[in-house]
């Protein structure tokens, strides 16, 4: 999409991985151990993103929008993103 005359939000969004473990056991009932490898699988498969683009996962340079899901209400998330959006 990048060489398309395409308006494209790029929007990341993160959280330290000790509260996307602490989600994961909640979304998953999962226990500690088990959340934490599933957090890093999820983490090793994103990095192929590396591999389409040849940029850096994560890296705020590549993105319109990064938003921080660990300190950020995840309401106030979705309203950024949305406003994002509308604006384009």
């Amino acid at each position: 999409l990048r060489d398309e005359e395409t308006e494209l939000l790029r929007v990341f969004v993160r959280a330290s991985v000790e509260k996307r473990i602490r989600r994961k056991m909640r979304q998953e009932q999962l226990n500690h151990e088990k959340a934490a490898r599933l957090v890093r699988r999820m983490d090793k498969q994103r990095k192929n993103y590396e591999t389409y683009t040849g940029q850096t996962w994560g890296n705020p340079e590549n993105y319109d929008l990064y938003i921080d899901t660990g300190t950020t209400p995840l309401e106030m998330a979705i309203d950024a993103n949305c406003s994002r959006c509308e604006s384009m």
